[in-house]
């Protein structure tokens, strides 16, 4: 699935697993993962523990008006080194 906004989760307790743009991340207590506009992903718990996490869905429009006071190109700002701390 995918969403409108730029997503920023934080993974507060148990083990997910990822399919984003293709990869497979692992994300644990601590993580946190940046995802960009209709960026396909997938979310499933891994292991037995309980999962526990908090997302914020920022608007697109909030992120392309910070760059505009930027030198960032003409286009939507996109993240571009995938979820923090890269694939497991």
């Amino acid at each position: 699935h995918f969403h409108d906004e730029y997503l920023i989760c934080a993974q507060l307790a148990g083990h997910e697993e990822c399919q984003v743009g293709g990869k497979l991340f692992r994300f644990d207590p601590g993580d946190v993962v940046l995802l960009n506009p209709q960026q396909v992903h997938t979310g499933n718990a891994r292991g037995s523990s309980d999962l526990d996490y908090v997302t914020l869905y920022v608007d697109r429009t909030v992120v392309e008006g910070l760059a505009v006071g930027t030198a960032a190109p003409r286009r939507a700002p996109a993240v571009t080194a995938g979820p923090l701390g890269g694939p497991r």
